[in-house]
């Protein structure tokens, strides 16, 4: 059963299942910048936005962002160091489109701008 929530002034609404899906995608998209970029941050909110529309709009990178969810439990609290990601073939579609995203961005001036740094140690 798809809900869409109130649907009330939103063209966002997201059916309620989907919420799993999202939560899936952000979890991989910030462990996979941390492994390229050897970071303990986030990228910046329009690379991070960019690279999970990315994950969600092919439905076989979200089945296995999912099956990688499912299996770690992200949703549980954990003192375990966070697992390295699956060296698949989503994986190196999501690593070679997040590579791309960051090369523009520091060609594009470091990713100033809106969604710039968010503090911490720099």
């Amino acid at each position: 059963m798809k809900r869409d929530g109130s649907g009330k002034g939103s063209s966002h609404s997201m059916p309620v299942e989907d919420a799993a899906a999202v939560a899936a995608a952000l979890a991989y998209v910030t462990l996979l910048y941390r492994e390229l970029s050897a970071e303990s941050g986030s990228p910046t909110l329009g690379t991070q936005n960019q690279l999970v529309e990315f994950i969600l709009a092919d439905a076989g990178l979200r089945a296995a962002v999912r099956r990688w969810a499912d299996a770690l439990g992200i949703d549980e609290a954990s003192m375990a160091p966070p697992h390295a990601l699956p060296r698949d073939d989503a994986y190196r579609r999501i690593r070679d489109r997040l590579r791309r995203q960051l090369a523009a961005d520091a060609v594009a001036g470091g990713g100033a701008g809106d969604d710039a740094p968010r503090g911490g140690a720099g």
